[in-house]
Parts: C-alpha cells; structure tokens; sequence
C-alpha cells in the first residue's frame, strides 16, 4: 500500500484550514442552469500536487521502450482544483482521477489513502486500473469509519505503481478535501434544484467535490453535446482544459477494490 511522504504520515497535519465559507448565495438572482461559468474556488491553498510526475523509477524506463515516447508527457492527474484544497457536502465524496494510456498499460496497482488531520489512516484501497486511458473514480466507502466529519481537513493521495519491488518510481497525487455544511440558503437551492442544475450551484459555491460528481452523474451513453460543453467548461475552469477532450471520453470507471 502506498503510503503518504514521512513528513505527512509521521506526525499530525500542520496546516490550518478555515472551517468557516461564505457561501455568497442569492436565491433570487442565482442562474439555475447547466454548468457554463467557472468553478468559483474557495480563498484556501494547501501544499500538494495533482500531477504524478516524476524523474526517477520504472515510469521513465517504460516510457523510454515506449513506441508512443509522447504519452509521458500526459501525466496522470487528479481533477482537483489547482489549490490542491476543495470542499464537499457528502460524508462520503468521490474522488476522480485521470490515468493515461501508458500508465493505464503498465501499472501493476493503483493506491488511494485518506488521512485525519492526526495523520491517522481513515480510508485505503488497493486495485488494478484498466489498461485503456481513462477517468477513474474512488468513493468512500458507506460505512462510519470512513465518514468525513463537518469542519474537518483530511488528506487524500493516490499513487501509480509500475514495480512493486522499488516504489520510489510510484507516481503520487496528493490534496485535501473538506466537508462543510451548505448555508441554508444553499441548502434551499439544491433541495429545488433540478439534477441539471445542481453542477452550477455546486461550483458557483466553490464545492468542488460536489459539482464534479453531480455532473458526471449526467452523463450518458452516448455522451451528449451539452455534456461535453459542461465537462469541458469545468475542468478548464481549474486549469485541465488538456485532459477535458481524452477525459470525458472515457468517463467515467469505478475503481474495484482488490
């Protein structure tokens, strides 16, 4: 099992998160419509880093015996804000992530771990990726211990592994998600709002967790043209406008936990 840098998992997370978000909802003037505007991020920023990428390891090997040198270059990625901090309203939220095509080829195992703010382990879980690029999602599991709390950072990170013997090749993602509770006023909105709509509410109150995975609950087979608008629109509003077109192609696989 992946496990999160010494630094992180040794000793209790240091940095202190606001626990407190104005919400800034007018239910009178708020554009209930299907997501075309940007995530509004929330004024938080934490240490992390959302791409897997890396200089040493069996990554770099297998890249270069690759025949498709370039898809190094597409880095597996987690569809998260850039300030590697966002919030959700669910005690058990989804977490999605990008893997492209050499990775999803050649990785051996995949890892996802979320940590208290004690550094104490509440969520994990091993599995094997599909060998096609494409957009994975890990959900918390339904049961009380991995519940998230309201007013509570936790750390999540979510490795890449290619050799099981050596894991300083692993390719590691890591952020933070937050659980609050939505203002009554917000709380209105989505309670009237149709499942069109809850995307922007979502990402209009800086929820990024939420309007994520609202919006992928819209999706369709075959994907439809509004869809691939919305998708598009909500990554490149938190600079992943690069994976939106290969992303939403695929999306989205549930992760199987071995």
């Amino acid at each position: 099992m992946y496990q999160l840098n010494p630094n992180s998992k040794a000793r209790p997370i240091l940095v202190a998160v606001c626990c407190t978000f104005s919400l800034g909802i007018a239910i009178g003037g708020f554009p209930l419509r299907a997501i075309a505007q940007e995530y509004i991020p929330p004024n938080v920023g934490l240490p992390g880093r959302r791409e897997g990428g890396g200089t040493r390891g069996c990554w770099n090997e297998l890249a270069a015996a690759s025949s498709t040198l370039s898809s190094i270059e597409e880095l597996p990625t987690a569809l998260t804000p850039a300030e590697n901090f966002g919030y959700t309203t669910s005690e058990h939220p989804t977490f999605f992530f990008y893997i492209p095509q050499l990775y999803a080829e050649k990785a051996v195992a995949a890892d996802f771990v979320l940590l208290d703010e004690q550094g104490n382990e509440v969520y994990s879980t091993t599995f094997q990726p599909r060998h096609t690029a494409n957009v994975i999602s890990v959900t918390l599991s339904a049961d009380s211990a991995s519940a998230l709390e309201l007013g509570k950072s936790y750390q999540w990170s979510f490795g890449l592994t290619c050799n099981l013997d050596d894991r300083s090749g692993d390719r590691v993602m890591d952020g933070w998600i937050q659980r609050i509770q939505p203002s009554a006023e917000l709380q209105t909105a989505l309670t009237n709002a149709a499942p069109a709509q809850l995307p922007t509410l979502y990402a209009q109150s800086g929820i990024w967790y939420d309007a994520l995975a609202s919006l992928v609950a819209l999706r369709t087979t075959p994907t439809t043209p509004a869809f691939t608008t919305q998708w598009s629109a909500l990554l490149n509003s938190v600079g992943l406008g690069h994976i939106a077109e290969s992303a939403f192609a695929q999306c989205c696989t549930t992760a199987q936990t071995e």
